[in-house]
């Protein structure tokens, strides 16, 4: 199936939580684990530094979601049981946490560009802690306080965060953070007055929907910064006792 004919409702909608879709092939993979193609799909796969979605698909169990030659693969626990009108459920905690994180990250690498002119060339999202690398030498306390001051003033200005799909003779019209990677199906994110970045990950509609982006300490990382921080419910558990 080529990418370009499934529908990937993730794209325009990162709130959807529950969703029908087809089931058009079934695979083996070289563990054994089962690989289930959909007609359309909410689960996003991992990539662009972003862990995949999990969830449920009919009676499988969801663990990871990839993409490989053009085609969104579901690792499955078993085989399914039905094909058609197949009711599939994301981790709705999982998804939300990840949008926090990811739009946290493009607030603050804005945040620090604009403040010093740097750039982010490294982005990880992980399990309980993101990282950014700016290529900047040195970072004082104060100056990541003020980026962290500035990030925060966005989110409570709960701004939109909202997606474009421009043709490449479209893209001089945007002043873009960075320049897109890939030449087809361009998808740039934009925050309102602040940033416009392209990336294919999920987002929420509102910069409010962010929470709390916390600076937790940065080092020296060969040439750059690495930053890591934490947003939203992140940071809340950071704070608790």
């Amino acid at each position: 199936m080529e990418m370009n004919s499934l529908e990937k409702l993730y794209e325009n909608d990162s709130y959807i939580k529950n969703f029908k879709a087809n089931i058009v092939d079934v695979k083996s993979d070289e563990d054994g684990s089962v690989l289930l193609v959909l007609d359309r799909t909410i689960f996003y796969p991992e990539g662009g530094g972003q862990p995949s979605d999990t969830g449920i698909i009919g009676n499988c169990r969801i663990s990871h979601v990839f993409k490989k030659d053009k085609v969104i693969y579901h690792r499955a626990d078993k085989k399914p049981d039905t094909l058609n009108d197949v009711d599939c459920r994301i981790d709705w905690e999982r998804r939300f946490d990840f949008m926090q994180q990811h739009c946290g990250q493009h607030i603050l690498s804005a945040a620090f560009g604009n403040l010093y002119g740097c750039n982010t060339i490294g982005f990880h999202l992980g399990e309980k802690y993101v990282t950014i690398d700016i290529d900047i030498q040195s970072l004082s306390e104060d100056d990541a306080k003020r980026a962290e001051n500035v990030s925060n003033d966005i989110v409570f200005q709960n701004l939109p965060v909202t997606c474009h799909y421009p043709s490449k003779d479209e893209l001089s019209k945007y002043k873009l953070r960075k320049q897109p990677t890939v030449e087809d199906n361009i998808r740039i994110v934009e925050i309102e007055g602040f940033d416009f970045c392209p990336c294919g990950g999920t987002h929420p509609s509102r910069t409010g929907d962010v929470g709390l982006i916390k600076i937790r300490k940065w080092e020296k990382y060969k040439n750059s910064v690495r930053v890591e921080f934490v947003c939203g419910n992140r940071a809340l558990k950071d704070y608790q006792w």
